[in-house]
């Protein structure tokens, strides 16, 4: 009975930080698409582009929720002369994160490293 209790936590506890992982790299992809959404508005080239929508992604990290980034992006978008509103923000991220789901859970089908054990039957 104790070993199938462990069996069972142990699979809980992959299936817990599959998904953390799977979430992470969603939001990430996410955020670049819309990186790269946000440097077409504003006429960046393809190199000055993927630069821009990596800064996005890691500025995203530091900053608390979807609000607080659609702020920034709001910000970005006043840098550049432009103005959005935050209904276009939001439903950039609904577009993007549709497309970032479709990207990562095809690129990454399994769990996303080696340290997950496989349980159960």
């Amino acid at each position: 009975m104790v070993d199938k209790l462990r069996e069972r936590d142990k699979g809980e506890e992959a299936r817990y930080k599959m998904a953390e992982e799977q979430s992470f790299k969603i939001r990430a992809r996410r955020n670049k698409l819309v990186g790269f959404w946000i440097a077409e508005q504003i006429g960046l080239d393809a190199e000055n582009a993927s630069s821009y929508a990596t800064e996005l992604v890691m500025a995203a990290m530091d900053l608390r929720d979807d609000a607080a980034l659609a702020a920034h992006i709001a910000v970005e978008y006043q840098r550049f002369d432009l103005s959005v509103s935050v209904d276009d923000i939001r439903r950039e991220f609904e577009k993007a994160q549709t497309e970032a789901v479709r990207q990562i859970t095809a690129q990454y089908p399994l769990a996303l490293d080696g340290d997950h054990e496989r349980v159960g039957g």
